[in-house]
């Protein structure tokens, strides 16, 4: 298999090579050296690699299906029951490299979601996930891919272990800061730093703007959209509320932008409210809401209120925001 890395050859050629290496062995037997190759390659070889490994797995004939098949779960095992942070990386990464070459289909993003429910249990859990999840982001999904990392953020709210909360958090800010490459397997102490220079009065507004934001978790999923907007509205003015679900959870969680920090400060002070039974949590949000949607508040230049927050003006449960377009949410962690 080290032909196959080599530089020197044109991919097909590669490929080639992939193909009469797999030939000689059975189909599971090739499906498990692939599987190691992917678990064992540098950040470098990899992509190559992947490459050649997809031109052959291309091809129509049930034994290249069935050792496709075989890849993928092995690929996926590892990233369930794995334990060193690379492998898991790399094993995420080549998953979401076939998810985007549609050499896999469905939703790569509610995959991971589902990885997540599982419960993570290790930091390299963490990596294999996100790294699925970053690998995937040329795929055309842009609610289903706001949604995961939303539930990566609400996770490392509530997780105990504090390694893999930072870990979640890394690929967060990393996600964040900059666009990732494809394709590319990392890990967050190995990220180069962000390129892009934001100029300082970006930065300021960015600043102000998630010092306005609140995280509002443990929401009865029938709780009325106008009853959440009321007892928000008790702190100050409302300007943008992004309702997010998390599969597998009984309750809903929001980001709510207030209009003042001073609002943002007050809504903290609701924190452990009660709502249809509920105690609803209500702490300082991580990030700002970085989209813009027709039912916001909107204002002049000259900051006249022009628009009201549309939120709240339904008597429909919060769990309808998972199903009207009009509620989407399209948060971006």
């Amino acid at each position: 298999m080290d032909e196959v890395l080599s530089h020197e050859r044109g991919p097909w050629l590669r490929s080639k090579k992939v193909r009469t290496f797999i030939l000689e062995k059975s189909p599971a037997g090739a499906a498990a050296e692939l599987a190691n190759q992917v678990k064992c390659s540098s950040i470098q070889a990899l992509v190559p690699l992947l490459s050649s490994v997809s031109i052959y797995l291309s091809a129509g004939d049930r034994q290249t299906q069935f050792v496709k098949d075989e890849l993928f779960k092995l690929l996926l095992v590892q990233i369930v029951e794995g334990s060193d942070r690379s492998v898991c990386a790399n094993c995420g990464t080549a998953l979401g490299f076939f998810f985007s070459c549609g050499m896999l289909l469905g939703d790569p993003f509610q995959l991971a979601t589902d990885l997540l429910q599982r419960g993570i249990v290790s930091v390299a859990q963490a990596d294999g996930i996100c790294t699925l999840a970053v690998a995937s982001n040329a795929t055309p999904l842009p609610i289903s891919k706001a949604s995961f990392w939303a539930m990566v953020g609400h996770v490392a709210a509530e997780v105990s272990d504090t390694a893999i909360r930072t870990a979640l958090l890394g690929h967060l800010r990393h996600l964040k800061q900059q666009t990732i490459p494809w394709p590319i397997s990392f890990s967050p102490s190995e990220m180069p730093p962000c390129s892009l220079q934001v100029s300082s009065t970006a930065q300021h507004q960015q600043g102000e703007a998630r010092r306005r934001t609140v995280y509002v978790s443990h929401l009865p999923a029938q709780l009325p959209q106008n009853t959440l907007m009321e007892f928000l509205s008790h702190a100050g003015v409302v300007d943008k509320v992004r309702v997010c679900v998390s599969p597998g959870y009984s309750t809903m969680f929001a980001f709510v932008e207030m209009h003042t920090v001073k609002g943002a400060k007050v809504a903290i002070e609701l924190n452990g409210g009660h709502m249809m039974g509920c105690v609803v949590r209500v702490q300082a949000a991580r990030n700002p809401i970085q989209d813009v949607m027709s039912g916001d508040a909107i204002y002049s230049p000259t900051g006249l209120l022009q628009q009201h927050c549309l939120f709240g003006q339904s008597s429909a449960p919060l769990a309808a925001c998972a199903t009207e377009p009009s509620c989407v949410i399209r948060h971006q962690m």
